[in-house]
């Protein structure tokens, strides 16, 4: 199925604009279109979801995006703007009045030629071609960003940046079968304005698309029932014409896909527009996981790491630093080392590739040769470095197409010219330009937490899947951890992991950010005191909680609020003073909020 990628699990899914959501109750019959996140305000800075209590929404999606005639296309018919309002009186969520209008998925599908949402009960058809016909699809989840179209008006645009589709069955009161898809509606648009412009094209077909392409252009006003019209002939035709290649129940823009003509006659043919190759290899091509310290991100992606090896690729590891630079990266000029005469070492200049280059190289070579091995290479705290200037112009290969192919290519220096057509064996005219090839995988890690790290602008962040690691992923693995803290009458016995949550849930409560809260890792599985007769295992620990712990609360996360975070004694005052009152009082340095939730979830006091 064109234009959707399938998402392992849903959690997996967290696109880099994620801080303001619109999700789709597919259970209900009507009305229930939630908000949730935190939106932009009129200043551009983030505003609780209350502030667009009363205001009128209306969606819109970005049409040629990064191109000079992008668009900003608002589905603004009568019956596609909605009136925000409270879900409940406890609730923190808002919600959007649909009642007599069309609801939200409905309008979303219909705007990008999907089928018809069916929502999650019984499956209408029994044998399907498609995954998101199969079991029946929602639009489950859209990313966006509110925008104000007038300083002074009550309206807000809901700026699309991703979609998540949800396929199941309803079966007695629970959803079976759930798949999840992350839709790539910019290829989609792009596929229908390109079709529009194709002189081959089915007379017929480029009628039904050429109201999409109005709207997508921004040229008119989207007119709902125009689009549902629209579709709908478009799938009738595709049947009537294409009856043993088109059932009717797929997705139209699949079957217009595969519809390329000659001069003589319009046929289906074998090959599609777009070629798409059976994906056996199933990892993601840009990804990079992001969450708090001590999250697991690196232990994440090393497990994955291991599973992609033992499919038969390859890897390469890097880490960026502030100091590192393109050259390090992708390649250039440098002082070469090479045997002489007579066995004398003699220096001379030639093209390094750097990791960039080599793992392209690799995947390449393996497209060449037809061994059918994928490559890839792991970044180790991405944002270390300023990613933009590290890819430079390597950044453009990021857009990938539906088979993983970068969509665009870039023309290479004559210096990288001669080095591809070298180890590649090729002409220089074919190494004239290069793209990532969809063996070629690239996974990073980073905290945007940290100190000292760079911005990330959207233009590169829009170019990866985002995979966030909850602060709590994975905290079974730490759930046994307790130790002996404090002396005399303050000698406790702690579970390590009821501690770290309930210093976070404080941290959180004095308007600290998650992605600066600790994570059930913060400190290494290496130093946890197990269940073993180590006499200073325990010891260990401590030392790591001083200079790990409460140095990072007392330097970094708990920096604004020290006074109340240790509010005994000058313990918030000077480091030293701090270690000296941990290592007597135990966790009763913390504010009593924090002893009192550690002594409801599992501290003992040792007698």
């Amino acid at each position: 199925m064109s234009f959707l990628l399938e998402l392992a699990e849903r959690g997996s899914y967290s696109p880099p604009n994620a801080e303001f959501y619109f999700t789709y109750n597919h259970n209900s019959g009507g009305g229930q279109a939630f908000l949730g996140g935190r939106p932009h305000g009129r200043d551009g800075h983030p505003t609780d979801l209350k502030a667009l209590d009363g205001m009128l929404a209306e969606f819109a999606f970005r049409s040629q995006e990064g191109d000079e005639n992008e668009q900003l296309v608002r589905l603004g018919c009568d019956d596609t703007r909605y009136r925000i309002k409270p879900r409940g009186s406890n609730s923190t969520q808002m919600k959007l009045e649909v009642q007599d209008k069309r609801n939200p998925s409905v309008a979303l599908a219909a705007f990008l030629l999907l089928p018809t949402p069916c929502g999650a009960r019984k499956s209408k058809y029994p044998e399907t071609h498609t995954p998101i016909s199969e079991d029946n699809f929602w639009v489950q989840r859209v990313e966006i960003r509110a925008t104000y179209p007038d300083a002074t008006s009550d309206s807000v645009l809901f700026d699309v940046r991703d979609i998540l589709l949800s396929s199941g069955v309803q079966v007695k009161g629970s959803i079976d079968t759930i798949r999840n898809f992350r839709l790539d509606y910019e290829a989609r648009i792009s596929f229908v304005l390109n079709y529009a412009d194709r002189e081959d094209a089915d007379p017929t077909i480029s009628r039904l698309l050429a109201p999409f392409a109005s709207w997508y252009r921004g040229e008119r006003e989207f007119d709902f029932d125009d689009a549902v019209s629209s579709r709908d002939h478009l799938v009738s035709y595709l049947v009537t014409k294409y009856s043993t290649q088109f059932t009717g129940i797929e997705d139209p823009l699949a079957g217009v896909m595969r519809t390329v003509h000659d001069s003589h006659e319009t046929e289906l043919c074998a090959q599609p527009l777009v070629h798409h190759p059976d994906r056996t290899f199933d990892y993601p091509m840009n990804l990079v996981s992001f969450g708090a310290p001590g999250t697991g991100k690196s232990f994440g992606l090393e497990t994955r790491l291991k599973s992609f090896l033992n499919d038969g690729g390859t890897a390469e590891r890097v880490t960026f630093y502030a100091d590192y630079t393109y050259g390090q990266f992708v390649g250039t000029y440098k002082p070469v080392v090479q045997q002489g005469d007579h066995g004398r070492d003699t220096v001379t200049y030639g093209f390094v590739p750097g990791p960039f280059l080599r793992v392209l190289m690799r995947a390449l070579q393996s497209q060449r040769s037809g061994d059918g091995k994928h490559h890839l290479l792991v970044i180790e705290e991405l944002n270390r470095a300023m990613p933009s200037s590290v890819f430079g112009d390597m950044f453009q290969l990021l857009d990938r197409d539906i088979s993983g192919k970068s969509q665009y290519s870039v023309s290479t220096s004559h210096d990288l010219r001669r080095f591809l057509a070298h180890e590649l064996q090729c002409s220089e005219l074919e190494a004239s330009s290069i793209s990532l090839p969809g063996n070629m995988h690239i996974w990073a890690t980073m905290n945007s937490a940290d100190q000292g790290v760079f911005p990330i602008d959207t233009a590169f962040k829009r170019r990866w899947d985002f995979e966030y690691v909850g602060i709590d992923t994975n905290e079974e693995l730490i759930a046994y951890v307790e130790v002996n803290m404090g002396a005399d009458e303050y000698a406790q016995t702690v579970n390590w992991n009821a501690l770290r949550k309930a210093i976070n849930n404080f941290l959180s409560h004095q308007g600290v950010n998650e992605d600066r809260l600790m994570g059930p890792f913060f400190l290494p599985i290496s130093v946890m005191p197990g269940s073993g007769d180590d006499p200073t295992a325990e010891e260990r620990f401590l030392d790591q909680f001083e200079q790990k712990v409460l140095m990072y609360l007392f330097e970094d996360a708990g920096r604004q609020c020290r006074s109340m975070l240790f509010p005994h004694g000058d313990s918030a005052l000077r480091y030293s003073s701090l270690c000296t009152a941990f290592r007597k009082q135990g966790i009763s340095i913390f504010h009593h909020d924090i002893v009192a939730e550690v002594g409801i979830d599992g501290t003992n006091v040792v007698s």
